[in-house]
């Protein structure tokens, strides 16, 4: 499933326990980090817990595609839901993926925590991005940079949770730098 707009902020706000397998990708590599991050924290509260948390590479699945799903099925030796992380390129850990959705989606994996994929910026045609947004026990979420209009409500946000206003020109102020696009080196 493709998640957009708003429905990725709910996601994001309350887990989905029909979800094990979240997809999180796009050019803003921070974004992706910081999304990736509050997913995790949702199961796992300590990323140092050896027993919950589990950091994976390509390199790792290359050898071993069936990892992924191996990890995501395994329990905890302390109790408890797992996250199993993968930081990828994008396709390198397509096959991983496929087997991972393949045994969710048919019952053949059962999950005991979440899987979640930082990838960089997939195209529409990345396989993987369309094993995500085709599975009904998984999510992709797309990272792409803030709009201006998104620049101005998070600044408002950010003054009404401090129970401060800002006055028109002084958003404008404030918002006019973040907006800027920072040309490419």
């Amino acid at each position: 499933t493709a998640l957009k707009g708003k429905a990725i902020e709910a996601f994001l706000e309350r887990r989905d326990p029909a979800i094990a397998a979240i997809l999180v990708y796009g050019p803003d590599a921070g974004l992706s980090r910081e999304r990736a991050d509050v997913i995790a924290r949702r199961v796992v509260a300590d990323f140092r817990d050896p027993f919950n948390y589990l950091e994976l590479t390509d390199a790792d699945l290359k050898e071993e595609p069936g990892r992924l799903a191996d990890e995501i099925a395994a329990l905890s030796m302390l109790g408890g839901e797992r996250v199993i992380r993968l930081r990828t390129n994008g396709e390198g850990a397509a096959k991983a993926a496929g087997l991972l959705l393949g045994g969710l989606e048919k019952g053949h994996v059962k999950p005991s925590g979440i899987v979640v994929i930082e990838a960089g910026d997939l195209a529409k045609t990345s396989g993987l991005r369309k094993l995500f947004e085709a599975a009904r026990v998984a999510v992709a979420l797309p990272c792409y940079a803030d709009e201006p209009a998104d620049v101005r409500a998070l600044a408002l946000a950010a003054a009404k949770a401090e129970d401060l206003s800002i006055d028109r020109e002084a958003l404008d102020l404030i918002c006019s730098p973040l907006n800027r696009v920072q040309p490419a080196d």
